[in-house]
């Protein structure tokens, strides 16, 4: 059914708009210019919802302006409703062009009852195709077509974005539970197993030369300094030294003893000030202790890459104190497990793999602290297992390298808590004396007693720091020195002999050093890298066990995974096709025991190909998508390029293959071909006597030009269905001469547009003076000219349907 549209009302400002639409189609709408046909054109397609002044502030300005509150009805609705009639309210109108319409257009009634305007939009479609457009804009129109149906395909892929994401999910459990994954693992292991053994080889060679080139290092600054003869008098010297400043120490710890007991007779702040003093010599003591047990530890510092004389670490220091002490805590555990997993059996060992596993996939996704158990009011939480797995104790003795892997970070926590302490102790001291000085702020009025306490504990800190000092000294020199049998070292022969042991020159001792420490470091990080890759890869035959039977539970209980199991039946059906009877493939069906790995294998096989597939697609769509989405002189010679060029091609081809404009355009031949090579476009086609005609598209007339791009573009229109449509074709009577509005009918009433014979309104300017020319014509085409030249008079324009 055709529409019929009604403008009632009165514009204001002098703005014209023709006022009637009759239900004719295809309608011819003919009149004089500045009546308002393209007034009302332009507000038809602003009711259907889409914006006609997007780029035209200025025409929207005036619009706006003078419009006025007309109402404009549509009768002869298909659908929910059989009229509607809109007022419009320009008052509400934006200022500027919206791109979105809203219910500030005007006010709605369908069949008589308010309703909100959108409504309006989802029932109407209103297409305004103007002649001014040429034959290659009919390419730009196909590769508009083409872009819109792959943005189309596009957005149905990206619906299936969560679908694809699950799909790739399982692609990797059934490639972790394949055999070939298997397989692979065990050659990893293999591999990783060959490449620790032989790390462990070469850390075997280059500890002892770092630990000799490192002695040597020592001698070779021993030799700097001078004979041993004189480094035996010089430890005399400090001996000597070091018994003065332990009686020193005495003298000074018997002084503050004597000032303290005789300030703690005094007054109140005297007593104070005693008190803190206490405290204080009691941190100096704890300090003393502190930093001599911190001498004994200097070979644990020293291979920490720590300095062995430190008071105290800085920021950067501590943390490399804790990076040594998770590495040494890491090396235990490790050893500590395997010593426990050589005193269960192997089936106890693989229930703590299997258990493992479970509990690492749990901390990986979130659950460290979910509770498992309440044992004995206590709770038991998946860290907390995971920690404790397969820890049993074990005797040191049972292994010699547990026992030095204990050692070492039994001494390095040592060391990070003493470190810890002295911090404290000497933050508290600070404090105390901070104290002392504010219960005693003028130094001038001090009495003699605090004067003597306050000088014993002077004594005190300076005797104490000696002491430090001197221990420092001796104990390097003694290492240097003295063998491990206490008798004296000749370190330039000692020196000599390493040197030409290892091949080092004496000038490369300190770069060869550096390298060969390096190289320990660098190794023993590797083997720790390594250790742990060896343990991940003995695991992944628990995680596949456990990976198939979720995957099998799954396949049987969750109806979005049911089709797995279906697929593991086909793909085990048709490996045993060539063994088995029909009557035993018909009974055929795999539980949960029985999915061999060859199925196994087919199943990760087959979804990971369907999901590279799926990838593909939608990169090939999104690229499609974008590469049509630019003009097509933009075009290159790529693939998808050349894809788009072939679409748009062979589209231009079928379409503008129709009877009507092969007829009118193509000599009533057959078209062979459209061509979007480089250059000029061009169209091929055959004559009815068989010559092989080419021409540029810029050739055709203008006339020839618009009546390609209208088929076009009518075409695009006709392929998305509309019950309310309403279809102008405006500005063509410039282009499209008399002889050519015959096919311009014939292709408005051929079957291949058919469905939009009831829903097109040809537009035409004034195309004779038909009340002057009525003199000149009888019969039928006077009777003709004669109702034009009256619709004219009286209204502008006049309508009849369209014959061409």
């Amino acid at each position: 059914m055709a529409l019929e549209v009604t403008v009632t009302g009165s514009p204001t400002g002098g703005l014209k708009v023709i006022r009637y639409i009759p239900a004719i189609r295809p309608c011819r709408l003919e009149g004089r210019n500045g009546i308002g046909k393209s007034a009302l054109i332009r507000l038809l397609v602003l009711l259907s919802g889409q914006q006609p002044y997007l780029d035209e502030p200025a025409s929207w300005a005036s619009m706006r302006r003078l419009v006025g509150p007309i109402t404009i009805t549509f009768r002869g609705l298909a659908g929910a409703a059989s009229e509607a009639s809109v007022r419009l309210t320009p008052n509400l109108w934006p200022e500027r062009p919206a791109e979105r319409i809203g219910d500030w257009v005007g006010e709605l009634t369908l069949d008589g009852e308010a309703t909100p305007v959108a409504e309006l939009f989802d029932l109407l479609d209103v297409v305004h195709l103007s002649g001014t457009e040429r034959l290659a804009d009919t390419l730009s129109q196909q590769t508009g077509r083409l872009h819109r149906s792959l943005s189309v395909v596009n957005a149905r892929l990206g619906c299936l974005y969560d679908a694809r994401a699950d799909l790739g999910e399982l692609a990797e459990r059934l490639v972790q539970a394949s055999p070939a994954q298997d397989a692979a693992d065990r050659a990893r292991r293999k591999a990783a197993q060959e490449q620790l053994t032989d790390i462990a080889d070469r850390l075997d060679r280059a500890r002892p030369f770092a630990d000799d080139l490192t002695e040597a290092s020592m001698f070779a600054a021993m030799v700097e300094g001078g004979s041993v003869a004189e480094h035996q008098e010089k430890l005399k010297g400090l001996q000597q030294q070091l018994e003065e400043a332990h009686e020193r120490v005495r003298l000074a710890e018997e002084a503050q003893v004597k000032a303290l007991a005789e300030l703690s007779q005094g007054n109140q702040v005297q007593k104070a000030i005693a008190t803190r003093e206490r405290r204080v010599q009691t941190l100096e003591r704890n300090l003393t202790k502190q930093l001599a047990r911190l001498s004994e530890l200097a070979p644990r510092l020293e291979a920490a890459g720590l300095p062995s004389d430190a008071e105290s670490l800085g920021p950067r220091q501590l943390q490399t104190l804790d990076r040594a002490i998770e590495a040494a805590a890491s090396r235990q555990y490790r050893i500590h497990l395997a010593a426990a997993s050589s005193h269960r059996t192997r089936e106890e060992n693989q229930l703590v793999d299997d258990v493992r596993v479970v509990l690492d996939d749990a901390v990986g996704s979130g659950l460290s602290e979910t509770v498992l158990a309440r044992v004995h009011d206590v709770d038991i939480t998946v860290q907390g297992l995971r920690s404790g797995l397969g820890y049993l104790p074990v005797a040191d003795s049972d292994l010699e390298e547990l026992t030095a892997a204990n050692r070492e970070l039994a001494e390095l926590r040592e060391v990070a808590d003493l470190y810890a302490k002295r911090e404290k102790a000497n933050r508290d001291r600070d404090e105390l004396l901070e104290e002392m000085q504010q219960l005693d702020p003028d130094a001038a009025d001090h009495d003699e007693l605090r004067k003597r306490a306050s000088n014993a504990r002077t004594e005190l800190d300076d005797a104490t720091a000696a002491v430090r000092a001197l221990n420092m000294r001796i104990g390097a020199m003694s290492r240097g020195v003295l063998g491990d049998d206490g008798e004296v070292i000749d370190f330039a022969a000692r020196l000599t002999e390493i040197l030409e042991q290892h091949s080092v020159e004496a000038d490369q001792l300190q770069p060869a050093l550096s390298a060969a420490l390096m190289e320990v470091a660098t190794l023993t990080q590797e083997a720790s890298e390594t250790e742990a890759r060896i343990e991940e890869l003995a695991r992944s035959e628990q995680r596949r066990r456990r990976m198939r039977s979720s995957l099998r539970r799954e396949a049987a209980s969750d109806p979005d995974t049911a089709w797995l199991g279906e697929l593991a039946n086909k793909v085990n059906g048709a490996q045993r096709a060539t063994t088995r009877s029909a009557e035993d493939m018909a009974e055929d069906s795999l539980t949960d025991d029985d999915w061999p790995d060859a199925t196994w294998q087919g199943l990760a096989n087959h979804v990971c190909q369907f999901k590279d597939t799926m990838d593909r697609l939608v990169a090939a769509v999104g690229g499609l998508e974008a590469i049509a989405a630019r003009p097509i002189s933009a075009l290159a010679a790529t693939p998808m390029d050349s894809a788009v060029k072939a679409v748009v091609e062979e589209e231009a081809l079928r379409e503008l293959s129709a009877r009507p404009i092969v007829d009118a355009l193509f000599d009533g031949g057959a078209l062979t071909r459209v061509s979007l090579e480089e250059g000029e476009s061009t169209i091929t086609w055959h004559t009815p006597e068989g010559e092989s005609r080419t021409r540029p598209m810029s050739a055709f007339s203008s006339g020839q030009q618009a009546l390609g791009f209208m088929r076009a573009r009518l075409q695009q229109v006709a392929d998305e269905a509309h019950e309310n449509r309403l279809v102008f074709l405006d500005e063509f009577g410039a282009f499209i001469s008399a002889e050519q509005r015959r096919p311009l009918a014939d292709l408005l009433t051929s079957s291949e547009l058919q469905a939009l014979t009831d829903q097109v309104v040809v537009v035409l300017p004034l195309q004779a003076d038909y009340g002057g020319e009525l003199d000149q014509t009888t019969g039928e085409l006077h009777t003709q000219y004669e109702r034009r030249a009256r619709d004219v008079d009286a209204h502008g324009y006049f309508t009849e349907k369209f014959q061409g």
